[in-house]
């Protein structure tokens, strides 16, 4: 089983994702036009159970709809790929969103809704390869499971 590798320490993620066709995400307060492609949704896990918590409900698509991220995977055009972690005690979400930025093109206001400094936490990723070996360097830590 997937979840039992992933650790309960708190953290941040990656979650990578290929939308199959054109979409439109409707949340509680936002409308996404989420275009065919690959993505890359940076995210923090703090709360209670960690990093396996929090990825274990995109890994089943357990849970009711509440953030961002949970109204994507929701669509039937969307499948997750790859996730990553990080295990750390400092939240490196804004971080990690502001080297995406200069890497990929952002979806403006998806997931940062908690962050205002940050445009968006979702990004549209033409160059996967590059962008996870800045990533690897940047986190040594870093570790990827494809699903």
């Amino acid at each position: 089983m997937v979840s039992n590798s992933i650790p309960h320490n708190k953290g941040v993620y990656l979650l990578v994702i290929n939308v199959d066709e054109d979409i439109v995400v409707k949340t509680r307060r936002r409308i996404f036009d989420i275009n065919r492609g690959t993505y890359i949704y940076v995210g923090s896990a703090r709360g209670n159970g960690g990093l396996r918590s929090r990825l274990t409900r995109y890994l089943y698509k357990s849970g009711k709809l509440f953030w961002h991220i949970d109204y994507l995977l929701s669509s039937n055009s969307t499948k997750l790929v790859e996730f990553c972690f990080y295990v750390t005690d400092e939240d490196l979400e804004s971080f990690l969103a502001s080297i995406l930025i200069k890497m990929c093109y952002p979806i403006t206001g998806f997931g940062s809704s908690d962050k205002k400094r940050d445009p968006s936490h979702l990004f549209r990723c033409n160059h996967l390869d590059s962008v996870f070996n800045k990533l690897y360097r940047l986190l040594p830590g870093l570790k990827c499971i494809t699903i």
